[in-house]
C-alpha cells in the first residue's frame, strides 16, 4: 500500500509519496480565488481503490508543521456541496449477492432447479434462491424477497423492471452471470426478428449493466461471468472487454476444428431428376414425411415448388439410409430439423 499527500501552500501545489515530499508542482494564477474561476479537484482510478483520507485520521506520513487537514479547517474556510453519502451499511432485505440471467423460461426453471439441489448441502448460512421465471405469481415473489435472497435467477427483462421499481436491490452484487450470451431466444424464426430481438435484448442488458455497482458496498468488485457455446466470437471479446477488468478465459471446447478420422461426406438431393421418390410415396410401408405438403396440391412430374419439397424430403430419407448400409455403419446419430422428422426417421 502506498501513501500520497497533495499539499498547498498559498497557489503553489505540490504532491508526497511515503513522506518523500516532491517539488512545487505547479502554481495557480491569482484569479482562480474567485467563485467564477474557483477550481474543482477531482480523483480518478481505474482498476484498482483509493481511500481519501481529509483529517479525521492520523496521516501515515503527515507533512511538515505547520498544517491543518481540510475536515479540521475553520468552516469560514470550507463549503461542502457534496451529495450526501448514507453511511448505513445494512443491506435492504431484496439485495441479492448474485444474478443469474438466462434468456428463457425454461433455463430460468432449470437453472433455479439445479441452484436449490446444489445448495441443499449447505447450512451456514443457508443459501436463499429466488426464481423470476415468466408466469410466477407477483405478490407470492415479493413476499420471498421481503424474507431475503441471495441469489436471483431470471431474465434480463423482469430483473431490470425490479431494480427499476425498486423491488430489487443491487448495492450488495458481487456476481452477474450471464448465460448462453449469445442466446437470441427465438431460433426459427426470420432473420430479420432475429436482429430485432437480439437488439433489444442487448438494450436491455446494456441498461441492467448500467445499474450495477462496479464495487458493493461490502468492498467487493463485482464479478462478471459470460458463458457462450461460441466462445470464440468477436462480440464476446467485446463484451469481455467492456465489462470485464482483466478477464479470464476458461474454454472447455477450444477452437472448431474436426478430427483427422472424422471424414465429410455430402450427398446432393435432386428431386427432380431424381423420381424414385414417386414411387416410394405410393408403396406400403413407405418412409414418412412430416405431412407438411399434407394439403398442397401435388402435381407429380413438374418442378412446382411444393412438389419439390415434397420429393426432397422422401429422399433425404432414402439417401440415409443408403449411406448407413453403403457404409457399414452400426452406430450413428441422425440430426433432424424438428421432432416429428425425427419421430420419423426412427419408425
Amino acid at each position: 500500500m502506498s501513501y500520497g499527500g497533495i499539499y498547498r501552500s498559498t497557489f503553489e501545489f505540490m504532491y508526497a509519496k511515503n513522506g518523500k515530499e516532491f517539488e512545487i508542482a505547479f502554481r495557480l494564477d491569482t484569479k482562480y480565488t474567485s467563485p467564477q474561476f474557483a477550481l474543482h479537484p477531482a480523483v480518478l482510478v481505474q482498476n484498482s481503490s483509493l481511500e481519501l483520507n481529509f483529517g479525521d485520521t492520523a496521516f501515515a506520513f503527515p507533512p511538515k508543521e505547520p498544517f491543518i487537514g481540510i475536515s479540521k479547517a475553520p468552516e469560514t474556510l470550507t463549503e461542502w456541496r457534496g451529495l450526501e453519502v448514507e453511511n448505513d451499511r445494512r443491506q435492504p432485505v431484496a439485495a441479492p449477492t448474485c444474478i443469474v440471467l438466462e434468456p428463457t423460461k425454461e433455463l430460468i426453471e432449470q437453472t433455479h432447479e439445479n441452484l436449490i439441489k446444489f445448495s441443499k448441502n449447505v447450512s451456514e448460512p443457508k443459501i436463499r434462491c429466488v426464481s423470476l421465471a415468466a408466469g410466477a405469481n407477483m405478490a407470492q415473489l415479493l413476499h420471498e424477497l421481503d424474507r431475503g435472497v441471495d441469489i436471483v435467477t431470471g431474465g434480463v427483462g423482469r430483473i431490470l423492471d425490479m431494480i427499476e421499481t425498486r423491488k430489487l436491490s443491487t448495492n450488495g452484487l458481487n456476481f452477474v452471470v450471464i448465460d448462453e450470451a449469445l442466446h437470441t431466444k427465438q431460433q426459427d424464426i426470420k432473420i430479420s426478428f432475429q436482429d430485432q430481438i437480439l437488439s433489444a435484448w442487448k438494450q436491455q442488458l446494456e441498461r441492467f449493466l448500467a445499474k450495477v455497482p462496479t464495487v458493493s458496498t461490502n468492498g467487493m468488485r463485482l464479478q462478471v461471468i459470460a458463458c457462450s457455446a461460441t466462445l470464440h466470437n468477436m462480440q464476446i471479446t467485446q463484451f469481455a472487454d467492456r465489462y470485464m477488468n482483466f478477464p479470464q478465459w476458461i474454454d472447455l471446447k477450444g477452437m472448431d476444428s474436426v478430427a483427422e478420422t472424422v471424414h465429410h461426406v455430402v450427398c446432393m438431393v435432386d428431386a427432380i431428376n431424381d423420381k424414385q421418390w414417386i414411387r416410394i410415396m405410393h408403396s406400403p410401408n413407405h418412409l414418412q414425411h412430416d405431412l407438411v405438403h399434407e394439403r398442397d396440391n401435388i402435381r407429380l412430374n413438374t418442378t412446382d415448388r411444393n412438389t419439390i419439397s415434397l420429393g426432397t424430403k422422401i429422399l433425404k430419407g432414402v439417401y440415409v439410409l443408403k449411406a448407413i448400409e453403403a457404409l457399414k455403419m452400426e452406430q450413428c446419430i441422425v440430426f433432424c430439423r424438428t421432432k416429428q422428422q425425427c419421430d420419423d426417421m426412427e419408425t
